[in-house]
């Protein structure tokens, strides 16, 4: 699969144009406030355990910039070509 098989998905608004072949590194959203998937707009927040529509970890830029969270991943790992680098936390 590739994004063009995507193009009627409205969670994709661009996003190829920062997010292809980007790297990813699993964590834990650390923030004042929050972020939101750069897909879906899912919330991420430090104390999320057992808030509806929100969780405490997801997958970021090395630079911290771009969220993106589980489902969003899953579907768009292969297409978007992420690589997911391991980090020792």
């Amino acid at each position: 699969m590739n994004i063009e098989d995507f193009k009627n998905d409205w969670r994709i608004t661009g996003q190829e144009d920062f997010l292809l072949n980007a790297v990813l590194l699993r964590r834990k959203y650390d923030g004042d406030d929050h972020e939101h998937c750069v897909f879906c707009w899912h919330k991420f927040m430090r104390d999320a355990e057992g808030a509806e529509d929100c969780s405490s970890e997801g997958y970021v830029t090395a630079d911290g910039q771009y969220w993106v969270c589980d489902n969003c991943y899953r579907d768009f790992y292969e297409p978007f070509g992420w690589i997911l680098q391991m980090t020792g936390k």
